[in-house]
C-alpha cells in the first residue's frame, strides 16, 4: 500500500510540474469574445467583474472600456490607436478577473488591414516655371483630411493646415517661410492624417530661381484736368517691355503694358478702375516681363483722398485707361529729364542694394539649416514609440503580478503535498508498530 501511495504522489507531482501556469490562471475565467471591428472601434463581450486587455500582433495596446449589465456578461468598447502601421494585423483580447486577478486565454482573433496613406501630388513650381521671387508659391493636391509637410532641398520648410474638400482630394498652396537663393532647388512633400500616419514622399519637382526683374518706381499720385481727386493718376517709371500690375490698398486694381522709350525706361500713368473713397490709401506696383517673371514690389506711396492732391498742368503723362492726351508727341521738360536720369541712378543703386540683400539672405539660409533639421526631426517624431513603450511597461507589470501569484499558488500546493506525505508516513509507522505488538 505504501508503494501505491508514493507512486500516486509522484505521478501527481509530475503532472503538476508539466501543467502551464497560464492554464491554472485560466480556470474559472472565461475568454472574452470580439464581436466586430469597424473604423478602428472594437466591440465585444466579457464575463462580469473582469477587465479586458487588448493585444495587436501580440503587443499589449491597453484596456477596453467596460459597460454595465445585470447579466453575467458585459459589453466592452475599445478604440484602436490612430498611428498603427499600414499592413495586415491581428487583434486579440484577454480577460482578467478583478478579484482573483486570474487571466483567461486569448479570445477569438480578428484580422484587419490598415491601408497606406496616398502621397501628395506636386504641381508647381517645376522646370518650366519662370520664378523671380525668393518665396515662390508651392501648389499641389492631397487627400482630404490631411496636412502637407513641405521639404525644400531636402530640408523641412513648413506645413499646411488640414485640407478638406467634398470630392476627397484637396488642393493646397504653400509659401516658404525662408527666402530661397538664386539657383536650382528641389521640392517634395509628405501627407499626414489625423491619426498621425504619414505617407511616402511625393514626386520631386526641380525648379530654378532667377534674379528678379528690376522693380518699378512710382511717384506721388497726380490730379489734373484729365482726372479727379477720387481717381488720381498713378505715375512712375519702369523697364521697357514690361507689364505693370497696380495694387491699391493691397488689392490688384488693374494691369497694363508700358509704352517703350528710346532710353530703355518707360514712363506710365494709370487711373484707378473705380473711384476711391475718401481717406488714407496706399499704392505699389509690380513689373512682369514677357516670360512671366515678376519683380519685387516698387516703393510704396501713401496718399490721402479728399480733393486735388497735386495740380499738374505742365506734364500730361501717357494714360493707360483708354484716354488719349491732346497731343500725340509728348516731350518732357529738361527738369523732368534730369529727374528721370536721377531715378535711373537710383534704380542702379537699388539693384546693388538688392544684390547685397540676396547675399545676406543666403547667409541666413545657411545658418537656419540646423534649425530646419531640428524641425524636421520633430515632424518625423513618431508618438507611437511612446505608446509602445508605455504598453510594454504595463504589460511588464501585469507579467510580474501574474508571476508572483503563480509562485504563491505553487508554494501553497507544494506545502500541502508535503504535509499530506508526513501524515501518511505517520499513519503507516503507527500501523506497523501496532502490527509488531500484535505479533509479539
Amino acid at each position: 500500500m505504501k508503494k501505491y501511495i508514493k507512486g500516486f504522489l509522484t505521478f501527481t507531482l509530475f503532472l503538476f510540474c508539466l501543467l502551464p501556469f497560464n492554464n491554472l490562471y485560466a480556470l474559472g475565467v472565461s475568454a472574452p469574445t470580439i464581436l466586430e471591428l469597424e473604423n478602428g472601434r472594437v466591440l465585444g463581450l466579457a464575463h462580469i467583474n473582469s477587465e479586458v486587455m487588448i493585444y495587436v500582433d501580440g503587443t499589449y495596446m491597453g484596456n477596453a472600456d467596460m459597460g454595465e449589465s445585470e447579466t453575467q456578461t458585459n459589453n466592452f468598447i475599445y478604440n484602436l490607436p490612430q498611428n498603427i502601421d499600414s499592413g495586415q494585423h491581428v487583434l486579440e483580447a484577454i480577460a482578467k478577473d478583478r478579484t482573483s486577478l486570474l487571466l483567461s486565454i486569448f479570445s477569438n482573433p480578428i484580422n484587419f488591414y490598415v491601408q497606406d496613406l496616398p502621397a501628395p501630388t506636386m504641381i508647381k513650381p517645376d522646370e518650366d516655371t519662370i520664378i523671380g521671387k525668393v518665396k515662390p508659391f508651392v501648389t499641389g493636391l492631397s487627400v482630404s483630411g490631411t496636412k502637407v509637410h513641405v521639404f525644400i532641398d531636402g530640408v523641412y520648410n513648413g506645413r499646411t493646415e488640414f485640407l478638406e474638400h467634398v470630392s476627397g482630394t484637396a488642393n493646397f498652396v504653400y509659401r516658404p517661410f525662408l527666402n530661397l537663393g538664386v539657383g536650382s532647388h528641389t521640392i517634395w512633400t509628405i501627407a499626414e492624417d489625423v491619426r498621425g500616419r504619414k505617407s511616402s514622399p511625393s514626386n520631386v519637382l526641380y525648379f530654378n530661381i532667377e534674379r528678379p526683374l528690376p522693380s518699378p518706381t512710382i511717384f506721388t499720385p497726380v490730379v489734373n484736368k484729365y482726372t479727379n481727386a477720387e481717381q488720381p493718376f498713378i505715375v512712375g517709371l519702369a523697364k521697357n517691355d514690361s507689364k505693370i500690375k497696380v495694387f491699391i490698398d493691397h488689392k490688384l486694381d488693374g494691369e497694363f503694358n508700358v509704352k517703350n522709350h528710346v532710353s530703355g525706361t518707360a514712363n506710365f500713368a494709370y487711373r484707378p478702375f473705380t473711384a476711391l473713397s475718401s481717406g488714407n490709401h496706399l499704392v505699389y506696383t509690380v513689373s512682369v516681363d514677357a516670360r512671366g517673371k515678376e519683380s519685387r514690389w516698387s516703393n510704396i506711396i501713401y496718399f490721402f483722398v479728399s480733393g486735388p492732391i497735386v495740380l499738374a498742368t505742365e506734364f500730361v503723362p501717357e494714360m493707360e485707361d483708354g484716354l488719349e492726351s491732346e497731343t500725340e508727341d509728348q516731350t518732357l521738360a529738361p527738369a523732368q529729364e534730369e529727374k528721370i536720369e536721377e531715378i535711373k541712378d537710383e534704380q542702379k543703386l537699388e539693384q546693388v542694394r538688392e544684390d547685397k540683400e540676396e547675399k545676406r539672405d543666403e547667409k541666413k539660409n545657411e545658418e537656419s539649416v540646423q534649425v530646419d533639421q531640428e524641425l524636421e526631426n520633430i515632424i518625423k517624431y513618431d508618438s507611437s514609440d511612446e505608446e509602445k513603450e508605455s504598453g510594454s511597461l504595463n504589460e511588464g507589470e501585469e507579467s510580474q503580478t501574474a508571476l508572483k501569484m503563480n509562485l504563491i499558488i505553487f508554494l501553497a500546493f507544494l506545502l500541502a503535498i508535503i504535509a499530506w506525505i508526513f501524515w501518511v508516513n505517520r499513519e503507516l509507522i503507527k500501523e506497523r508498530r501496532e502490527s509488531s505488538e500484535d505479533e509479539e
